[in-house]
């Protein structure tokens, strides 16, 4: 019998607080029944699209079969649902040896439907983001036709459904999926997990990187506009943009000692000087409050450092990157911790407090 796997949840949301709400923890594993059968149902509705004149062929029977099955056993308590018998018609699939064009658009979800004049073979792949990969034989119907196969590209990021799809034809004979035995080896296994987990960790990766740059382009604009007004508005501005990062600066500040690797004195350095930065549950922002002091001063050196830059005309997207995170921003936070550990070191010299 062909693993289904288990379907993938959050299990655990982060705490509700606004300048440390946690981190997000998936459970690893992803399929399921419900699932796949969604899949084969949306699968299904795409071949009718394309393939109109196969939408009624007995041959698809078993195939629609499938996501009824699933759609029953939901309504069945836990303990008595079973197992689909007679294998799955659809199935994880991480073979990179099918050679498909280019995505159309970013985060694309991707359909291939196909039939194999040899054989008769109704096939299909999905790819949700382009990486979670998915294949399934729909059934044999009549053979000896021209062979065709085409690519699905959906949008999910699309303002307007009219501009949400594209449709290319492909060669059928380099995207026919192989249906896996039903029993596979260990090895087996564990490699298809290793491909799914990797998999998963590039979506995430590239989730976070698109984040990442539509918050520069949204500050980069704010800081474009306010500059033109002069370095009072920008200042304004920048201030805005920090009190949204603080989150950022937060985790950017915790990273650094790690980043620091084998340099144990730059590392202890880094580690003292955001010693500030603790956990307090029972203040309303999750810091103590020398935590917050820190993180407003450093908030303020970057909002100075922002104003500079966009003065200077220097506000470019790959510097908007750099101030507000990622692996260059840790330069950018360094400064401002700098800056930081120095006034702090003039007002102890002072006897200040």
């Amino acid at each position: 019998m062909l693993n289904p796997g288990e379907e993938i949840r959050v299990v655990h949301a982060g705490e509700p607080v606004r300048f440390y709400p946690g981190d997000i923890t998936y459970q690893r594993g992803l399929g399921g029944d419900s699932m796949l059968a969604a899949v084969a149902y949306i699968a299904l509705s795409f071949l009718s699209r394309e393939y109109p004149t196969h939408r009624m062929d007995r041959a698809l029977d078993d195939f629609k079969r499938f996501p009824l099955f699933a759609a029953r056993q939901l309504l069945l308590p836990v303990n008595e649902r079973v197992p689909h018998h007679g294998g799955y018609p659809i199935w994880w699939d991480f073979d990179e040896s099918a050679k498909l064009p280019d995505p159309a658009f970013s985060f694309a979800h991707r359909f291939v439907i196909g039939y194999d004049g040899s054989d008769g073979l109704l096939y299909g792949r999905a790819m949700f983001f382009s990486r979670l990969s998915l294949s399934f034989h729909f059934g044999y119907t009549e053979k000896g036709r021209l062979s065709s196969a085409k690519v699905i590209d959906v949008d999910p990021l699309a303002a307007q459904r009219e501009n949400s799809m594209k449709v290319c034809d492909l060669d059928s004979a380099a995207t026919r999926p192989d249906r896996p035995v039903a029993r596979q080896s260990a090895v087996a296994r564990s490699r298809n997990e290793l491909l799914m987990q990797e998999a998963v960790d590039s979506l995430i990766a590239e989730i976070q990187g698109y984040r990442l740059q539509k918050d520069a382009r949204k500050a980069r604009r704010l800081m474009s506009r306010a500059a033109k007004a002069g370095p009072s508005e920008a200042m304004t501005q920048a201030r805005e943009i920090c009190s949204d990062a603080h989150q950022r600066l937060l985790n950017l500040a915790r990273k650094l000692p790690i980043d620091a690797g084998n340099d144990v004195v730059r590392a202890t350095w880094l580690r003292e000087l955001i010693r500030p930065i603790e956990r307090a549950p029972e203040e309303s922002t999750g810091l103590t409050v020398a935590g917050q002091e820190a993180l407003a001063a450093m908030a303020e050196a970057l909002a100075e450092q922002m104003v500079e830059d966009s003065v200077a005309g220097t506000l470019d997207l790959t510097r908007m990157e750099n101030l507000l995170g990622g692996t260059a921003g840790k330069a950018v936070l360094e400064r401002a911790l700098v800056d930081f550990s120095i006034r702090e070191g003039g007002r102890s010299h002072d006897g200040s407090t």
